[in-house]
């Protein structure tokens, strides 16, 4: 069976595991980008581990567009390849990367020239203030680079392909792990740039890949073959996009805006604290990884069934992946409380971080199986293209539940950042709940194309 076939009536099971292994390991192998910067900046001082993660947020913020782009693409790409229209998919990958060229160098500029006053306004500590806008600067620079890539992988996913953006990012990967050590410290030739070497590191090795992502997308070696003439935009096309697009971006803008809030808030415990939350997020993102792949393998699957009008099997599909993510992430998060003190001391040994991350781990731990369930659920929203709701989730878990909770918490009882950890884990309970009763509902069942529809 082809893939396409095997999407549409292969055992769900199988179909998932073969699009979510890639997709795991690709997000792992991204996930390493960030444990490399925090192994070799903790080896320099806490300020240095602590830019990265006082920055990202604010990044994040700025990258945000590019999910809704990906989604989009996702959706547009799968429902098109469900149909059988393959030219139909093919236009559409050439509008998403052309609508994404002028949104990322747009937003490159912006946040270049917005990140001092944005670190001024979290409060940032003067002996981190110089490196945290370093960094952030040079990755502002390398946004088209970033989103590039991520939009790619949206677009591949969408024709089930999930092998070959994988092969990339471990290039990428291997590129920054090389990268790192020389930059940051100054071996041999390289000059020692500390903080800004971590960035530097990470924007030349996407560019890399992204510039080779870019070439298979022209020359028809993947699952798509973008033409010239596809690159123009047209305004119906464009509507399309920014209809699917950006609910998912304004809820990922939404998260990195509040999680920015959320390290205002974070960063009024101090430095110490600041670079616990940034080790615990680390870890933990390494445990979601695998629900991250197997919703991105759910999004394929609901798109292309609902373009091949197999409502059933979709629904099917998330009810699987989401019973299957529930269990993996019990068991990393039992595992995740059994060796919290081992898990900060291998980025650090600084006594006050040691502390604070042990316990960030011992309340968020029994929290992530939440998680899973929330944002595979959520999946049936982004493949079929209906992202108001999965923006609706986003903002709702954020701002009405998680920033006023870990406010109160925090400041006004007084539980410093431990009551900030414990709001995280009252709003995804809530989040969890929520994306589980709108799922059932069935408010995700219709297709955003119309049949024959070209572009």
């Amino acid at each position: 069976m082809d893939r396409r076939t095997e999407i549409l009536k292969g055992s769900i099971i199988r179909v998932l595991f073969v699009l979510m292994w890639p997709i795991v390991l690709g997000n792992l192998m991204q996930t390493a980008y960030n444990l490399a910067d925090t192994f070799w900046l903790g080896k320099l001082s806490k300020e240095a581990l602590a830019a990265p993660t006082i920055s990202w947020p604010i990044i994040w913020l700025m990258l945000s567009l590019s999910d809704g782009i990906g989604v989009a693409g996702t959706a547009l790409v799968a429902q098109h390849t469900g149909a059988g229209n393959r030219e139909g998919a093919n236009r559409a990958a050439g509008q998403v990367l052309t609508f994404l060229l002028i949104a990322s160098c747009l937003l490159a500029i912006i946040g270049f020239l917005l990140i001092p006053s944005l670190m001024r306004w979290m409060g940032v500590e003067p002996a981190l203030f110089d490196k945290a806008v370093s960094y952030s600067r040079i990755v502002f620079a390398s946004i088209p680079f970033m989103f590039g890539f991520f939009v790619f992988s949206g677009l591949l996913r969408g024709v089930g392909d999930t092998v070959t953006p994988m092969k990339l990012g471990a290039v990428s990967v291997i590129l920054n792990i090389i990268l790192d050590p020389l930059l940051i410290f100054g071996v041999g030739f390289f000059p020692r740039l500390e903080v800004s070497g971590a960035a530097i590191a990470t924007a030349f090795s996407r560019g890399v890949v992204t510039i080779a992502a870019i070439y298979l997308l022209f020359t028809g070696k993947v699952g798509l073959r973008i033409r010239p003439g596809y690159l123009r935009l047209k305004i119906d096309m464009v509507r399309k996009i920014v209809r699917i697009g950006i609910p998912s971006s304004l809820g990922s803008s939404g998260s990195a805006l509040a999680f920015t809030m959320l390290m205002k808030v974070i960063a009024s415990f101090g430095t110490a604290a600041i670079s616990a939350h940034g080790v615990g997020i680390r870890v933990t993102s390494i445990l979601r990884m695998p629900v991250f792949g197997l919703a991105a393998a759910t999004a394929t699957m609901v798109g292309q069934n609902l373009g091949a009008d197999q409502i059933r099997r979709a629904r099917r599909s998330v009810w699987t992946a989401t019973g299957f993510g529930f269990m993996m992430m019990a068991v990393g998060g039992v595992l995740c409380f059994a060796l919290r003190w081992y898990l900060v001391r291998i980025f650090i040994d600084d006594p006050d971080v040691v502390r604070l991350g042990s316990r960030f781990f011992s309340i968020i731990a029994f929290s992530i199986p939440l998680f899973a369930v929330s944002r595979l659920t959520s999946s049936a929203f982004q493949g079929s293209g209906h992202t108001i709701y999965s923006m609706g989730l986003s903002l709702f878990n954020l701002w009405v539940l998680l920033l006023p909770s870990a406010y109160l918490a925090g400041r006004i009882l007084g539980w410093g950042v431990t009551g900030v950890w414990m709001a995280m884990v009252w709003s995804n309970l809530i989040t969890a709940a929520a994306s589980l009763l709108l799922f059932v509902k069935g408010v995700w069942e219709k297709k955003v194309i119309e049949e024959g529809e070209d572009v």
